[in-house]
């Protein structure tokens, strides 16, 4: 019996040393949720100016119209004149996004170029030569545009007038003496 008592004491005396807390747990700490934060919205609507730099290039082909002369008569076609070389401009415009998917604009457009070539063509009559060279000095754009917006993407199709300003000059020289 003094086992059984001796056991006993020593089990309360543990039993109080280390409480056991089944029913009694503390309490949750919780930690604040992140803030909400949405996903951006894009707008298309808007002013905007840029800047273009590129090369260019351009087919002139020309024909002698009325009244022609001996070595080029009515009709001859010239060797066409291959044009090429740098260009670089500023453009600016404004669009509106007119519902969630669709966006027009207008947009206005001035480069300079530096665009030239020189074509010859050698009369087969008399030996009569054409030299001509042309150059493309400046153009201008205006266009509109029809978007859909995918997110901040846009495509798009654009449309318009173009205007140019060049200048070309010829030189005929004959390629033998006929004196």
């Amino acid at each position: 019996m003094k086992k059984l008592l001796l056991a006993s004491a020593a089990l309360v005396a543990l039993i109080s040393a280390n409480p056991v807390l089944a029913a009694d747990l503390p309490a949750r700490t919780y930690s604040k949720a992140p803030v909400y934060v949405p996903p951006p919205i894009y707008n298309w609507t808007g002013f905007y100016i840029g800047g273009n730099l590129g090369w260019g290039w351009a087919g002139l082909e020309s024909t002698e119209i009325a009244p022609g002369t001996v070595a080029f008569p009515v009709g001859v076609a010239f060797t066409k004149n291959n044009e090429n070389g740098f260009l670089g401009g500023v453009q600016t415009g404004y669009n509106w996004q007119v519902a969630p998917a669709f966006v027009v604009g207008l947009e206005g457009e001035w480069s300079w170029t530096d665009i030239r070539g020189t074509a010859t063509t050698i009369s087969t009559i008399d030996g009569f030569n054409s030299t001509v060279a042309a150059k493309v000095k400046d153009f201008a754009l205006f266009t509109g545009r029809l978007g859909y917006a995918a997110d901040n993407w846009l495509f798009y199709v654009k449309g318009g007038g173009a205007w140019a300003q060049g200048s070309s000059a010829g030189v005929g020289t004959f390629a033998k003496d006929l004196l």
